[in-house]
């Protein structure tokens, strides 16, 4: 297995991780991701959306782990 492939592959599953911790209602990290407009969030992602995210990150993390 190439490591760059492994560390690509851990990386996409955290952040998929990261989107069901949001999904599930977690507010960490979300004032540096949303970007903002006159103070307002820009985007207002909803949770079936959040979702889909996290399970086509994680998703393409285990193919590309898997290809190795």
């Amino acid at each position: 297995m190439s490591a760059i492939a492994l560390v690509v592959a851990v990386i996409l599953v955290i952040l998929g991780v990261a989107h069901f911790y949001w999904a599930a209602g977690g507010k960490a990290g979300t004032e540096k991701v949303i970007p903002k407009i006159d103070g307002k969030p820009a985007i207002n992602p909803g949770v079936i959306i959040t979702v889909m995210v996290g399970v086509g990150l994680v998703g393409v993390g285990f193919v590309i782990y898997s290809d190795c």
